[in-house]
């Protein structure tokens, strides 16, 4: 069996200084998608904490474990999002070059790829995933370099959408690359076929609370919107072994919309309780998010993916189907954007903590001093 290559997408827009968490005065090492690399086996290479982390486990030679961490989407220390000011969304096309030069430097044929993010974090997971799938990997030197490294990756994501997307998006795609210059700024020009190495599968992409508005507002002909960065479609791939999705019931706000998956064999997702950082992590109080953290890892250290975990986690993992909720759409900034209940298709699983916590007596929302109260959503599917 081959090595695992993970790679870890965090964060919303801005990164740490953007998100619930740290408004709220907690810490961005606090998110699930941190904690799971944290608690990863391997010697980390640099600091604790830091927005961009990478650690192994065994010889240098022939690693048995390698894993990368990167907090944010349109961070504006990214090369590519630096460049081209962080418009239309051009953070997703850099967090996915990071990714797929990553996996691209690392790949060897059997081993095994794992893509774990939460929030736009998970929607840059996916569009990496769909990326790999549909086209391989970089040959390592086109990943290596890091004058050109990036460059590569920019024209292989082109080269992606074009194969997949309709024809409008293609031309949508070649339009605001004139506008923006994201080719020009890089370089220009195909990447031939022999520039890629097929991946025989993903072993599994693991995803908190999807979200993907991006704020582009295009749209087709019949008023359908348009999203020039996300992913080519909602199906995953039937190269990908497992696909993990942990989707809050609770979130209201409506530009946090959740983006599902279509029913397929190798997708599971389940409802856990709470708004979108409950189940993602992010809150110094994370009794509900250790709920789906510990989901996904029993799931990713199962034989058939194979991760190594260390015995204790490196911050502290304390699941409690009662803790506090948070409710970041009661505050006046999100209410202005507007508010509502998630809709769920009929069916979906619902994680045994949510039973637990409509079973006791009263939990406690948060923000104080709110009174402790039943939980009963009223948007369960049936």
């Amino acid at each position: 069996m081959g090595k695992a290559i993970v790679f870890c997408a965090d964060g919303t827009w801005n990164g740490p200084g953007d998100t619930d968490q740290t408004r709220d005065g907690g810490d961005p090492k606090l998110t699930n998608v941190c904690k799971l690399f944290g608690w990863l086996q391997g010697t980390l290479d640099g600091a604790w904490g830091a927005k961009e982390m990478e650690l192994a486990l065994g010889p240098a030679a022939a690693p048995i474990q390698v894993a990368k961490y990167v907090h944010g989407v349109g961070d504006s220390l990214d090369v590519i999002a630096k460049v081209a000011g962080g418009a239309f969304g051009v953070g997703v096309t850099a967090r996915v070059a990071r990714g797929y030069t990553y996996l691209s430097r690392n790949y060897a044929a059997g081993d095994r790829i794992v893509i774990v993010g939460f929030s736009r974090g998970a929607y840059t997971a996916r569009a990496l995933a769909g990326m790999v799938a549909a086209q391989g990997l970089l040959r390592p030197n086109l990943a290596s370099d890091p004058a050109t490294k990036y460059d590569n990756a920019v024209r292989a994501w082109f080269r992606y959408r074009h194969g997949s997307d309709s024809p409008l998006i293609c031309r949508m795609l070649d339009g605001l690359d004139e506008f923006v210059n994201i080719r020009g700024v890089f370089g220009s020009g195909d990447l031939p076929d022999d520039a890629f190495v097929p991946v025989e599968g993903i072993a599994a992409v693991a995803v908190w609370d999807t979200v993907g508005a991006l704020g582009i507002p295009l749209y087709d002909v019949k008023g359908h919107a348009l999203d020039l960065f996300g992913f080519a479609d909602t199906r995953l791939s039937p190269k990908v072994a497992l696909g993990l999705h942990a989707v809050a019931i609770d979130e209201q706000r409506k530009s946090f919309q959740p983006t599902l998956w279509d029913d397929a064999a190798n997708v599971t997702q389940a409802l856990f309780a709470g708004g979108h950082s409950d189940v993602g992590g992010g809150y110094a109080e994370h009794g509900l998010s250790d709920v789906p953290l510990l989901w996904f890892v029993d799931r990713l250290q199962h034989p058939d993916v194979g991760l190594a975990f260390q015995r204790a986690p490196r911050t502290p993992v304390v699941p409690d189907a009662c803790a506090s909720a948070h409710r970041e759409w009661l505050k006046p900034e999100w209410q202005a954007l507007g508010a509502a209940p998630r809709a769920f298709r009929a069916g979906m699983l619902v994680n045994d903590a949510v039973r637990q916590r409509m079973n006791a007596a009263a939990v406690q929302p948060d923000p104080p001093p709110a009174a402790a109260e039943k939980y009963a959503p009223k948007n369960l599917p049936g």
